[in-house]
């Protein structure tokens, strides 16, 4: 959710990082997960980026059907 528009504010990553010790996950862990979520969104920009405009508009709908 915190990459959903592309781009991890200041107090997204607050709330994750809160979230993160409340249930246990340490440091180390929520960063490297942090580090692979934001790998993830950026190849799946760069993957519509590349689409046909159209194309790139009717699987954007579609992820967020799902």
């Amino acid at each position: 959710m915190v990459y959903a528009d592309g781009d991890v504010g200041e107090i997204e990553d607050n709330i994750m990082w809160r979230i993160a010790e409340l249930i246990g996950v340490d440091q180390q862990q929520r960063i490297g997960l942090k580090l692979r979520v934001a790998e993830r969104a950026q190849s799946m920009r760069d993957a519509l980026a590349s689409l046909p405009k159209a194309e790139a508009q009717n699987s954007a709908e579609a992820e967020k059907a799902e």
